[in-house]
C-alpha cells in the first residue's frame, strides 16, 4: 500500500507543480502580451515569486509530514488518541446530563420526547460502572502516556510549563461558567493533575538522573512507593478495615471523585491545609476534580516503561518490518493520520472541545424548538 517513501513520492509532486507553474506564466506572458500591458516584467516577476513560495512552503511542509510519519511512534499517538477521543464521548454525554440543562430552558427541554429521553439514557450512563472503569483505564493510560515520553522529550520542563498553562486556561473557563451561574470554580482538573505530577518528576529528574545507570530503576521504585504509601493513606483515610475490595482498588489507584469526601465551601472559604488536600487528592472540589496521587505514580511507571520498553525510542512496529519496504511504523501513521490527530493535538482539544459541545448544543436546541437564551 505504501511502498514509496513518502518525501520522494511528494517531491514527484512538486516537480509536476513546477512544470505546470512553468507552463502557466508562459501562457500568461503571451495574454499580457497580446493585451499590449505595459508592466509585463513587473506582472510575471510577483507571479514567479508566488508560485516559488507556494513550492517552498509544499516542500516544508512535506518533509514536516515526512518527519512525522518516520520519527512519531504509531502506537503511543493511537492510545493517546484513543482515550481523547473516548474523552469527547464520554464529555457529550455527561454534559448533556449535567452542563446543558443549566444553560437552556428547562419548561422548554422537557416540552420535547427526544430531548428528555436522551437525558434520561445519559443519566444512566453518567451513574454506570461502566463508565468509572472506562474513565479509569483512560486516566491511566494518558498518564503512562506521558511518563513514557519523558523518554523521548529534550524538555520535560517545557512539556510541564505547557500542560501548566492549558490547564490554567480551563481553570479560566471554569471560573467564568460559575460566575455566571454554570458549573462552578475547579482547581485540580485532569491537565492540572498531570502538569503538577509532571513537576514533581522533573524535580527528581533534576536530583537523580546523573545516576544514568540507576535512573530507570529509581523510575520504577517511586512509583511501586508512590502507590504503596498512597494506598496506605487513603485505606486509613476513607474506607478502614472490612472495605470491599472493589471500593479499595478504585479509591487507591484512581481515586474517583465519588469515593472522596467533597469540601462544601465555596473557592475563597478554602484554607491552605483544603488547598493540600483538594491538591494532593484527600479532599475533592469542584466541578471538576481529580488529585495529583495516584497520577503522579502512573508518571513514574511510565517514564520507566519508556526507558526500557523503547529504550531506542522507536516503535516496537519495527519488528513487522520487511527489508526493502516502508517502515510498518510509517505505513501505519500514514493509514491511520485522520484518527491520530487526536493524539497530536491532545491539550487544544481538551480545552476547546467544551465551548464546541456547548455551540453545538445551542444549535441543536434551537433546531427543536427555537432560539435558546444562553447565560
Amino acid at each position: 500500500m505504501f511502498k514509496q517513501d513518502y518525501l520522494e513520492k511528494k517531491k514527484i509532486e512538486l516537480d509536476e507543480k513546477k512544470r505546470f507553474h512553468a507552463s502557466y506564466l508562459k501562457a500568461y506572458e503571451v495574454d499580457l502580451k497580446k493585451k499590449n500591458d505595459p508592466e509585463v516584467k513587473e506582472k510575471l516577476q510577483r507571479k514567479a515569486e508566488k508560485f516559488t513560495n507556494q513550492e517552498k512552503r509544499f516542500l516544508k511542509k512535506a518533509e514536516r509530514t515526512n518527519t512525522a510519519v518516520k520519527k512519531r511512534v504509531w502506537e503511543i499517538d493511537f492510545f493517546r488518541a484513543g482515550v481523547i477521543f473516548g474523552m469527547l464521548i464520554d464529555h457529550l454525554i455527561q454534559d448533556f446530563r449535567i452542563f446543558f440543562p443549566s444553560i437552556f430552558d428547562n419548561d422548554a427541554y422537557w416540552g420535547n420526547s427526544f430531548l428528555s429521553n436522551a437525558y434520561t439514557n445519559a443519566g444512566v450512563y453518567t451513574g454506570s460502572d461502566f463508565r468509572w472503569i472506562i474513565r479509569f483505564v483512560g486516566i491511566i493510560i494518558l498518564a503512562l502516556l506521558i511518563g513514557i515520553n519523558t523518554h523521548f522529550s529534550k524538555n520535560n520542563w517545557k512539556r510541564c510549563l505547557v500542560l501548566f498553562v492549558f490547564a490554567t486556561i480551563i481553570n479560566i473557563f471554569y471560573a467564568v461558567c460559575a460566575t455566571k451561574g454554570v458549573l462552578g470554580y475547579t482547581i485540580m482538573n485532569i491537565i492540572m493533575a498531570y502538569a503538577l505530577s509532571l513537576f514533581v518528576f522533573c524535580l527528581f529528574e533534576l536530583a537523580f538522573k546523573r545516576f544514568k545507570k540507576a535512573w530507570k530503576w529509581i523510575c520504577l521504585g517511586t512509583a511501586i512507593v508512590t502507590f504503596v504509601a498512597w494506598g496506605f493513606i487513603r485505606y486509613n483515610n476513607l474506607l478502614g478495615p472490612g472495605a470491599p475490595l472493589d471500593n479499595t482498588f478504585f479509591a487507591i489507584f484512581n481515586n474517583a471523585s465519588s469515593r472522596v469526601e467533597k469540601l462544601e465551601c465555596t473557592i475563597g472559604e478554602l484554607t491552605f491545609g483544603n488547598w493540600i488536600e483538594v491538591i494532593v487528592g484527600i479532599k475533592r472540589f469542584g466541578s471538576e476534580w481529580i488529585g495529583m496521587f495516584p497520577i503522579v505514580g502512573y508518571i513514574f511507571l511510565g517514564s520507566f516503561i519508556g526507558q526500557t520498553v523503547y529504550a531506542k525510542k522507536q516503535s516496537l512496529l519495527r519488528f513487522f518490518d520487511k527489508e526493502g519496504e516502508v517502515t510498518t511504523n510509517e505505513k501505519m501513521n500514514r493509514a491511520t493520520a485522520p484518527f491520530l490527530f487526536f493524539g497530536h493535538h491532545t491539550a487544544l482539544i481538551y480545552i476547546f472541545h467544551q465551548p464546541v459541545y456547548t455551540i453545538i448544543a445551542w444549535i441543536v436546541f434551537g433546531l427543536f424548538m427555537g432560539i435558546p437564551p444562553i447565560f
